[in-house]
């Protein structure tokens, strides 16, 4: 198992990869997508394998502070993208009482890593709500049907009182999310909430890595890189809370186009 960075959705930079940094790209010339398979070239993502929202507030200081001091970048006049999907494995044990992943402890995590990520002049932050992970239960194969009902047990359960809870924990996340996202308001400063996902559905099993059924696939990557990249560009009246088709395709920037804060 290895990080394919450089194909991830919010922060790949490789060539060909239906990417934000590659569609972004295309607009601006951008500094710190990630860049191949494994190894040090992650660029400026600071995400970590099986992170948790409990884990988030040190990765948004070791960004801030790496920016602040990357000989590349002018911290107070460059414009900034940040990407934050948090919180899928915290789900993984929130349907027993004693996991201490409720929507509360949820909350108060993330306010503490969108404060810090608010000490950052001129910067846009894509505040990703999360899509029912509970459907990676219904696919089978050796990890899918053994390992990862082990340790994502409240995602794969066929127990429905345990999928409903982790369903009605899935939606609360969503709701923090919509709470927070305005609290931190400046101009120079959005965090702005991309709903693209909330009720979008995997259409098979291709679209999820074989390697651990939970990620995306590169086909999933492309799949949520141009949902969040559609998300981006529309008022927030019109962004759809679902992929309408697997085979969905960017939208093509025009001189009038603008990152929407509402």
């Amino acid at each position: 198992m290895k990080d394919y960075q450089g194909i991830a959705w919010s922060m790949g930079g490789d060539l060909g990869a239906n990417s934000l940094p590659n569609l972004l790209g295309d607009y601006a010339t951008l500094i710190g997508p990630a860049l191949g398979t494994g190894g040090d070239r992650k660029g400026f993502n600071f995400a970590k394998n099986g992170a948790i929202v409990q884990d988030t507030p040190n990765q948004a200081k070791d960004l801030v502070a790496h920016l602040k001091t990357h000989a590349a970048v002018n911290f107070e006049e460059d414009w900034k993208v940040v990407t934050v999907l948090i919180g899928g494995n915290n789900l993984c044990d929130v349907c027993f009482e004693e996991s201490g992943n409720n929507a509360a402890a949820y909350e108060a995590e993330l306010e503490k890593t969108l404060s810090i990520l608010s000490l950052m002049p001129r910067t846009f932050v894509n505040l990703v709500q999360h899509i029912d992970y509970t459907q990676i239960g219904q696919y089978k194969g050796p990890f899918c049907g053994i390992a990862l009902r082990f340790v994502c047990e409240c995602l794969t359960t066929n127990d429905k009182n345990r999928k409903a809870h982790t369903q009605a924990a899935i939606t609360a996340y969503n709701a923090v999310i919509e709470k927070l996202a305005p609290k931190f308001r400046r101009d120079d400063f959005a965090i702005v909430v991309q709903p693209a996902l909330v009720h979008s559905v995997i259409p098979d099993k291709s679209y999820i890595t074989h390697a651990d059924c939970f990620h995306p696939s590169g086909e999933g990557q492309r799949m949520f890189a141009t949902a969040l990249w559609n998300s981006m560009i529309l008022p927030r009246a019109q962004k759809a809370s679902y992929i309408a088709t697997a085979d969905d395709t960017p939208v093509c920037a025009t001189a009038e186009t603008r990152l929407y804060v509402d």
